[in-house]
């Protein structure tokens, strides 16, 4: 598992049932893209098309719905983290949030290495 500070783009993905919000930034926090897509490989291979695998880190939530992305992109070889639910929820700063907020925060707790993480079982 590659570590945090060895890459220079941090993806959060905000995994639901039907959409994924998808956002990236560089090592100083700059929005590089943002997206929001349907659940699909397809689509997820699109918005991934320009990340290079070895450069980068992804941040998906542990809820209801993460083990197809996570799974789907483990099999394609990404590094990847999976966030606790609680350890996220805690550490948002507004009560209304969006799924573009929360891409963008999972991002940046994996920046600042700060990312609250569970468990992933094979």
């Amino acid at each position: 598992m590659i570590s945090c500070k060895q890459v220079s783009q941090y993806i959060g993905l905000d995994v639901h049932k039907k959409t994924i919000y998808g956002y990236v930034m560089d090592k100083q926090g700059n929005k590089i893209v943002e997206k929001e897509f349907k659940t699909q490989p397809h689509e997820l291979d699109i918005f991934l098309l320009n990340i290079k695998k070895d450069d980068s880190i992804v941040a998906i939530e542990s809820c209801s719905c993460w083990q197809y992305t996570y799974d789907y992109l483990d099999d394609a070889g990404y590094n990847l983290k999976l966030a606790h639910p609680l350890g996220i929820k805690a550490l948002k700063k507004v009560k209304k949030h969006t799924d573009k907020y929360d891409a963008k925060l999972l991002a940046d707790l994996l920046r600042t290495n700060m990312l609250p993480e569970s468990y992933a079982a094979p």
